[in-house]
């Protein structure tokens, strides 16, 4: 499936799969190494047993979860390799009944260390919801009082009695600690991509106390993506555009702010209060200022048979190339729309990659639209390079455009993608692995989980925060930057996370007034936000609101078809219709549903987006152990209005 374009000189580790040696590279993903070994199938799904493979490779999807060292339930993308690391997978099938102790028979078995639906999560007592993978109604409670606090990974088992087991075990050969978090800071900056850098760079410079929480390993978020840690050659291959990256990242870091890698923010559960998981265990980090870096994901492209093994976001592919040297290896299709399809395309040709074709499925009608914004565009610094880009893909590669119905066909894997194009010929191409793109979406998660008021933009097709020219939300002490507040790119995300600094430092430091670097901010943010009305009309998504049996929820497998129905008997929105069909409900919480369902209860009642509304988020916004959360600081009062004795 994808085969080592170069190991940059990383040495070797050598981890086990299912018992099976596989030979990886320091610093790949356990799934980067799983698909350069040739395992591609993660899990099997706890609705339908269907296979599962890496999809986003970000963090996003969790078709990547795989059993490490004994502890179930971790995302292959976001666990870096150790040597003598033993990876289970659940490619088998689903488990036997009564492996592990847990009860089998709802589909919470796949997920039952994060299960949980606390009304107060730093509440010693939590329940968990069976047969409901993130929040559902409470069946079971567990007395978690006595949980570790060591930082060692735990997981908690129901048996089929129902009465908890606990079990604590300590991650084997866990990597050295991380630099130790402090319970209050000036400046809390969660995201270490262009915008959380900048502004980490400006309140620390500025003299205020500021901490830079990321998920990954290395700073540069998605589009710097490991720029100072890649084992490709600089200048080859990624462009200078992706190198000059590294510079942010290191004058960031030299800034005087602490950079926490491996550090996942999963709730804003207080005015001015983070929950972050590191190295297993959940701290409660207090700042005077949030401002939320959280960028972008790629806009799900739910067409038939996206769920099969094979099938990849062209995102997930270029981190798999950013990260770990890996391209494709058999019969590639690319398929989609926009920037960044054309860049893959462009750096598999730097490459050596071979690509079957690239399926264009830009719509005709959109280039008419986008005329209209034609002028601003050829002033903006896009339009050289996107010629470039798209010249040099179209001289090397069989594209075919006008694209206009799409399907990946395979029994139990990609075997071929089926297409059709304007004039009404039906193709089909023989394929192992299709990536897929159609643009990308802020991720709203987290924000949407604190409370902060977003809309509906229909440029851009997705929701948005509702902002100040600086980037305040609308809770108190919380500012977004960056791609999270809207689809603007790198620079214009660096010059967002600038403006969101100068509001903070302005805050706290009221003497400071930063006159200077808020003009060259705001003047960096016209030039960059140039044109980008000519791109959100030219590549408007066409693969949006899919029908039939087509999945919507990948997650808990619920198809077009039963959302319609649902509709149909009533269901006013995304919030009503889990308690008939569970979207929304599985581990990704709704990032790779949430805007398709609300488009397609839209289109069924003929209301807007913003009249059917998205799924009501809260927290954890990504998945911890419940020994992580019983483990967080409460008051004795705290645990006795929970706790029984």
């Amino acid at each position: 499936m994808f085969r080592r374009r170069t190991d940059g000189g990383r040495h070797a580790v050598g981890i086990l799969v299912d018992g099976v040696r596989v030979e990886a590279r320091a610093g790949d993903s356990v799934a980067a190494a799983m698909l350069a070994a040739g395992h591609v199938t993660c899990r099997r799904t706890p609705v339908s047993g269907s296979p599962r493979a890496p999809y986003c490779l970000m963090g996003v999807c969790f078709d990547c979860l795989v059993t490490i060292d004994g502890i179930g339930n971790r995302q292959g993308c976001m666990t870096q390799v150790r040597d003598g690391m033993q990876v289970e997978t659940g490619s088998a099938g689903p488990p036997s009944p009564g492996a592990s102790g847990a009860d089998l028979s709802s589909p919470s078995r796949i997920y039952p260390t994060w299960a949980t639906d606390s009304a107060e999560l730093g509440q010693a007592r939590v329940r968990l919801g069976r047969g409901d993978g993130v929040c559902g109604s409470s069946r079971e409670t567990l007395s978690l009082r006595e949980m570790p606090a060591n930082g060692a990974a735990s997981a908690v088992h129901l048996s089929p009695s129902g009465r908890g087991r606990e079990r604590s075990e300590r991650v084997r050969g866990a990597p050295p600690a991380p630099p130790q978090l402090r319970e209050r800071y000036d400046v809390a900056v969660v995201g270490a991509g262009p915008a959380g850098l900048a502004a980490a760079r400006m309140c620390a410079e500025a003299g205020l106390d500021t901490v830079l929480l990321d998920e990954q390993a290395h700073a540069g978020g998605q589009i710097w993506r490991a720029v100072t840690a890649s084992p490709l050659a600089r200048d080859t291959v990624l462009g200078n555009k992706y190198w000059r990256g590294g510079t942010s990242v290191r004058e960031s870091l030299a800034s005087g702010a602490q950079h926490m890698p491996g550090a996942t923010v999963w709730g804003l559960l207080r005015p001015g209060e983070l929950a972050v998981s590191v190295a297993g265990r959940s701290h409660l980090v207090g700042a005077s200022r949030i401002i939320l870096a959280t960028g972008a994901m790629e806009r799900p492209f739910p067409i038939p048979g996206w769920t099969l093994p094979g099938v990849m976001t062209a995102g997930g592919a270029q981190i798999l190339l950013k990260s770990s040297g890996l391209v494709p290896q058999g019969r590639t299709v690319l398929a989609g729309c926009g920037p960044l399809l054309w860049l893959l395309a462009w750096q598999y040709v730097n490459a050596g990659a071979r690509l079957e074709a690239v399926l264009d499925t830009t719509a005709r009608a959109n280039r008419g639209r986008a005329l209209r914004h034609a002028a601003a565009f050829a002033l903006s610094p896009y339009l050289a390079e996107g010629l470039r880009l798209m010249r040099a893909v179209r001289r090397e590669l069989r594209v075919i455009g006008s694209v206009v119905d799409l399907a990946a066909h395979g029994d139990g894997r990609l075997e071929a993608v089926a297409f059709r194009t304007s004039d009404g010929r039906e193709h089909r191409i023989d394929a192992e692995m299709l990536l897929v793109h159609q643009g990308v979406v802020p991720n709203v998660n987290l924000a949407m989980a604190a409370g902060v008021a977003h809309r509906w933009n229909d440029a851009q097709l997705c929701f948005v925060p509702v902002l100040d020219e600086y980037g305040s939300t609308s809770v108190p002490g919380v500012a977004i930057a960056g791609d999270g507040a809207g689809i603007a790119g790198a620079q214009a995300a660096e010059a967002r996370g600038a403006l969101a600094a100068v509001a903070t430092v302005r805050a706290l430091k009221p003497a400071l007034s930063l006159i200077a670097e808020e003009k060259a901010a705001r003047a960096g943010l016209r030039r960059f936000e140039r044109g980008r009305a000519f791109l959100d009309h030219l590549f408007r998504p066409a693969f949006r609101r899919p029908h039939g049996e087509t999945l919507v929820c990948r997650c808990e497998e619920v198809t077009a078809q039963a959302i319609a129905e649902t509709v149909a008997l009533g269901c006013p929105g995304p919030n009503q219709m889990k308690a008939f069909l569970r979207a929304g409900m599985g581990p990704c919480q709704g990032r790779l549903c949430g805007l398709t369902v609300t488009e397609l209860m839209a289109q069924a009642r003929g209301a807007t987006p913003d009249e059917v509304g998205y799924y009501r988020l809260r927290p954890p916004v990504k998945p911890v152990t419940l020994a992580e959360i019983a483990g967080l600081p409460t008051s004795d009062a705290a645990v006795k209005a929970v706790a029984r004795e």
